[in-house]
C-alpha cells in the first residue's frame, strides 16, 4: 500500500523555514542581550529586573553570571531548534516514517526536556547571582515552577514519545517491505 505524504512534506518545508528563522531570532536576541549588557549596563539591569519581577541592582559580576547562564540556556534551546530543523528537513525530503526522522525527533524531545530542567536551575542561579552582593539576610535563592514549565515538559515528552513510536513504525514499515 502506498501513501501520499505530499501534504506532510509541504508542511515540513514550511516548518523547516519557520524553525530556522526562530533559531536565528533566538541567536540574535542573545547577541543583542549581550550587547546591551556591554554597552548600556543600566538598561540591562532594567531588563533583568523586569524579567524577574524584582528591582535589584545589577553589579558587573552579576551581569557576567547572568549573561553566562543565559548563554547556556540559549545554547540548549538552539540545539533543540537545530534538531527540529533537521527533523523537518528529513520529513520534507524522505518518507516521514524513517529512522532518521525518528532520531531527530527523539533528540529534539530530549534536548527540550533538558532545556526545561536546566531552565529551572538557571533561573535559580540568576536570582542567586543578582542578590549575591546584598547584605547577609537579603540574599535569595528562588525556585519557581509554573504552568509554562509544565506545558514545556509535556510538549517535550510528547516529542520524545512520538519519536520512539516513529522509530517502531519505521521498523515495522521496513519489515513489511521485505514481505512484498
Amino acid at each position: 500500500m502506498s501513501y501520499d505524504f505530499e501534504k506532510a512534506r509541504r508542511l515540513s518545508r514550511i516548518m523547516s523555514v519557520v524553525t530556522a528563522f526562530g533559531g536565528i531570532a533566538v541567536a540574535g536576541t542573545g547577541l543583542a542581550f549581550a550587547a546591551i549588557a556591554a554597552f548600556d549596563p543600566e538598561w540591562f539591569g532594567r531588563i533583568v529586573s523586569r524579567q524577574i519581577a524584582q528591582d535589584l541592582p545589577v553589579t558587573p559580576s552579576a551581569s557576567a553570571v547572568v549573561l553566562a547562564l543565559t548563554g547556556v540556556q540559549l545554547a540548549i534551546l538552539l540545539a533543540a531548534l537545530y534538531c527540529l530543523w533537521r527533523m523537518f528537513d528529513v520529513f520534507a525530503a524522505d518518507e516521514p516514517l524513517s529512522p532518521r526522522a525518528a532520531l531527530w525527533m527523539r533528540r529534539a524531545g530530549g534536548i527540550f526536556l533538558f532545556s526545561v530542567a536546566s531552565g529551572l536551575l538557571i533561573r535559580t542561579g540568576v536570582i542567586a547571582a543578582l542578590t549575591m552582593a546584598n547584605p547577609s539576610g537579603q540574599r535569595m535563592i528562588a525556585i519557581s515552577v509554573g504552568s509554562p514549565d509544565l506545558l514545556a515538559v509535556l510538549m517535550a515528552g510528547v516529542l520524545l514519545m512520538v519519536g520512539h513510536i516513529l522509530t517502531t513504525a519505521a521498523e515495522i514499515q521496513d519489515d513489511n517491505r521485505t514481505f512484498v
